[in-house]
């Protein structure tokens, strides 16, 4: 998994620096924060601790920061060498750790993972599907409070999308998710601002 994603984000890494979103595949700050908006407007972060998976190069970090929020612990994993390097040059006093999720087992309030689940790992659409499933569930196993995942949807423009990236029904998302816990809210109702169709997937405990 590990040689997959980091082939995607290879020829990002070589061509921008951290400093610029476009090295970790988002297209503009706006794209960002439109997303990072939907976690803070939708769950209390504070006096939480949070774990930021496929953390990149700590932006959710900062962002919480700026909205000032009391966060009681913030953690960053990531499975890429570089973005962890680059997490701790752009911000310095951020806790972050280089690892894959399935090899992660502490726990903490809340999971957030911002396009993590994008990436195309298997050629076979089902074996992507199961990838996301196992990958939610795998947030829910070491969350205390809820999670939140968001990513590329299959509504998005056929020419815009890509062969390295992959777009997930959300309808299929929130089913499984509704089937498998309790409470679970939708939003995609931000697309507008964005170029591609994306969907936030939020479960509470």
């Amino acid at each position: 998994m590990k040689e997959e994603i980091k082939g995607y984000y290879e020829p990002l890494i070589k061509h921008y620096t951290p400093e610029s979103t476009r090295y970790v595949s988002w297209n503009s700050t706006n794209n960002q924060h439109l997303r990072y908006f939907q976690l803070i407007d939708n769950i209390d972060f504070n006096f939480s601790s949070v774990l930021d998976v496929g953390c990149g190069v700590g932006d959710f970090w900062d962002y919480l920061n700026t909205n000032h929020f009391s966060i009681k612990d913030y953690k960053g994993i990531d499975i890429i060498d570089e973005m962890v390097d680059g997490a701790k040059s752009k911000y310095p006093d951020i806790n972050v750790e280089c690892v894959d999720v399935f090899d992660y087992f502490e726990t903490h309030d809340y999971a957030v993972c911002n396009g993590t689940i994008n990436t195309r790992i298997f050629y076979e659409d089902e074996k992507q599907k199961s990838f996301g499933f196992n990958f939610i569930d795998k947030l829910n196993s070491i969350t205390t409070k809820g999670f939140a995942i968001n990513f590329l949807t299959d509504f998005t423009a056929d020419e815009l999308k890509t062969n390295e990236l992959f777009y997930y029904s959300p309808e299929l998302i929130y089913t499984y998710c509704k089937m498998n816990y309790r409470n679970v809210k939708i939003i995609s109702d931000y697309s507008d601002g964005l170029n591609e169709d994306d969907c936030t997937i939020i479960v509470y405990k």
